[in-house]
Parts: C-alpha cells; structure tokens; sequence
C-alpha cells in the first residue's frame, strides 16, 4: 500500500486545522499540487493508494471531487478522533437547520444573511461546490461537513478572539475541546475510554496518539509518500519508521531551503523533486542518487495519438506574471509561431487575476494582425468561411 500526506493546509496558526473558505473568497492560486497527480499516476498504474489526513478537514470530500479524487480511499485522523464512521453523503439545506420562526433570510451574491427582529441573527456561507460550510452568530461558528452534519462549534468573544473549539461525533455530542488560548485539548468525560488521557498539552499531542495506533497496522511492506514541508510532514517523519519514505517536493510549496533543514530527511528512501530547480534545492541535503525528478505534469508518451493532431498545441497559463514579462513573451511565441505554421498556442487565464481575456486579444492583435485570436464564447465560423479565410497562426484564449 502507498500511503499519501498531503501538504493541503494553508492555517499557518493552526497547522492542523483546514475549513475551506467561501466561494466568494476562493484563493486565486491554482489549486493543483504534486499529490494531485501523483495519486492519479499510482492509481492509473494499478497501485493501492490510501491518503492519509491527519489534520482537521471537514471538507475534504469536495475538495478530492474538484480534484477528479472522489474514488480515491482516505483515512482521516480527525474521523477517528471524532468516531466518525460514515462514508456517504447527504446535502443539508437551510430548512433543516432551526432558526426562529420570524426569522427573515436574505440571499445576496454573496452569502445568505439571516436576519431576526431587524438585527442580525446569523450568515450563512457556502463552498465552490454549493455545500453548506459554516453558520456564524455573535459569538461562535457552527462548522459543517460536506458529508452532511454538524463538525465543531468554534467560539470567540463579542471581540472576535478566538477562545475554543468542541469537536462534535455525528450524535452531536462533545468528544473533545480545544482550548484557542492554551493550545491544551480537553477530552470529555463520557468519552474518556477512547482516549489515553483526559487532557493533552495540545492538538499535534491528540493527532499523534491516533497516528502511532494506526502505524501499527502498517508493514514494511507499505510505503510512505509525504509532501514536503509543513507541521504534518515532521510529525509523519518522526513517527513512520518500517516502511519505506519518500519525500516529494514542489516549486509552489518548497521555494526556501532554510525550512526544510529541519526536517530529519535522513529516514527517506528516495525525494522527488518537480524541476530541476527544485531538485538543486534539496542536493544539500540527500544523497545525489536519492533525487529523482519528477514532473507533477502527465508527460507520458501515448503512441500515434500526437500525429492524428493537424497542429502542435503550446499551452501557456498567464496567470501571475507581470505585464513587461508577458508582453515579451508573446512577442518571442508569436515570432516562433511564424516559424512553424504548425504550432498553435493555448493562451489561459486560470483565475483571471484581473486579466481581460478581450485586451488581450487585442494585445496579440496588435503584434500578429493575421492570426486567427478566439475568445471561449466566440461563435464558430461557417466553414466555407474557415475555408476561404487564411491565417499565419491560430491562438484560443481561454
């Protein structure tokens, strides 16, 4: 079995603690990552492939079906820590939730604002996917799972500081309370018998007890692939020991070599680098033939699928870049297409980041004028009229 740690959490104060934000604060960056693909190339070659979460997620199903990972088996510390044993799903609607009768709900853009007596009762806000994530008052934040039921309670003062956190199973009883201020994890008396002790020093103290018991289940047979970087990473390397460990490392996540001294790198078996950039990064600190790179891009090879294609496609993501750094770009692609007439180019915008798709036809216009520039809704020509009209080159903004 190979076994994947995802580097998935972004909470840099809660490093075990990932709610997905709302659709309206959805990040800009792509969400793509080296797990991602590595879990799709094991699966399509036949491998038994578990992920592994050892951190709070209570979203992680739509996030694995954005990722076309839905299929993909899991293993959830936080489910066990919860008693969480469920693996279908339901949709919860506003109607299922109680507010009072009188209550007046008001959906804008945005999220849903529930309102009581002319004052502010509660909002309500939903994920990408159109799942219910939170239900926030005054002074606490109802936290859903996208499998349908109620997660955790986390509460603060009127202020918004942050005081602590209860973990419920799906009865909706109480397993265990964060304290925010301490960091200290209290367990509650009617589930006493699930853990070793009542209280632990902090959240990662909690993890590591249901992670050390599912570790001896594993062989040496088994293999672990951990995303390099981040609390989880350290906590997994100081624990794993049998099996076999391989580091994977990623530009967007691993840019700073300082970080990743820390970690005691010395038990993996092999480290996987994106780029060779990435890969000069790591030298220092393996062996040079434990570095093996790896690109998180499917590059291989598909016999006589390439020459049923009347043009070679270059895909080009614009995303981030600066203006200067593109127009430049643009100006060498386009003179490189003139070159070869086969070449065409795929131009996109992931996350639109302020990029108008209709300027930068006209930018490309103004440096190609016989090239052929198409937007996503522009109609499809006649084909007489594809016939009749001829252009040095073609590029698809997307």
């Amino acid at each position: 079995m190979y076994y994947f740690i995802p580097a998935w959490f972004k909470n840099d104060e809660r490093s075990f603690y990932n709610v997905a934000e709302p659709w309206y604060r959805d990040s800009k960056k792509i969400e793509f990552d080296d797990s991602i693909n590595q879990i799709k190339m094991f699966e399509n070659a036949g491998r038994a492939v578990e992920l592994l979460i050892l951190g709070y997620m209570p979203n992680l199903r739509s996030f694995l079906q954005r990722q076309e990972l839905d299929e993909t088996a899991y293993i959830s510390i936080f489910d066990e820590l919860q008693g969480i044993r469920l693996r279908g799903t339901r949709r919860i609607m506003i109607n299922d939730l109680k507010f009072p009768a009188d209550a007046e709900f008001v959906y804008t853009p945005f999220r849903i604002m529930v309102y009581h007596k002319e004052q502010i009762y509660a909002k309500i806000d939903i994920g990408a996917l159109g799942e219910l994530l939170t239900v926030t008052r005054p002074t606490k934040q109802y936290v859903f799972d996208d499998r349908g039921f109620l997660s955790s309670i986390f509460y603060t003062t009127a202020e918004g500081t942050p005081l602590r956190q209860e973990y419920l199973d799906l009865a909706g009883e109480v397993r265990f309370v964060e304290d925010l201020q301490s960091g200290k994890v209290q367990i509650a008396p009617a589930f006493l018998k699930n853990f070793k002790y009542s209280e632990y020093e902090n959240i990662q103290a909690l993890v590591t007890e249901k992670f050390s018991h599912f570790l001896q289940q594993v062989t040496n047979e088994d293999a672990f692939v951990l995303a390099a970087g981040g609390q989880r990473t350290k906590l997994a390397l100081e624990l794993i020991n049998g099996p076999k460990i391989i580091m994977s490392y990623f530009t967007g996540r691993n840019k700073k070599l300082a970080p990743l001294q820390a970690e005691p790198v010395a038990k993996a078996y092999l480290a996987v680098a994106d780029t060779k950039a990435t890969a000069d990064l790591i030298a220092p600190l393996y062996p040079a033939e434990k570095i093996k790179v790896v690109t998180p891009f499917d590059t291989r090879l598909r016999l006589g699928h390439s020459q049923r294609l009347a043009k070679d496609w270059l895909l080009f993501l614009v995303d981030e870049i600066a203006a200067q750094t593109l127009d430049q770009a643009l100006s060498q692609i386009l003179e490189l297409m003139r070159q070869q007439p086969k070449l065409g180019l795929e131009l996109g915008v992931f996350r639109k980041n302020g990029v108008n798709l209709h300027n930068l036809r006209a930018q490309i216009l103004a440096k190609a004028p016989d090239f052929k520039v198409s937007l996503p809704d522009d109609k499809k020509e006649a084909e007489n009229q594809l016939e009749e009209k001829k252009y040095a080159g073609e590029v698809h903004l997307f």
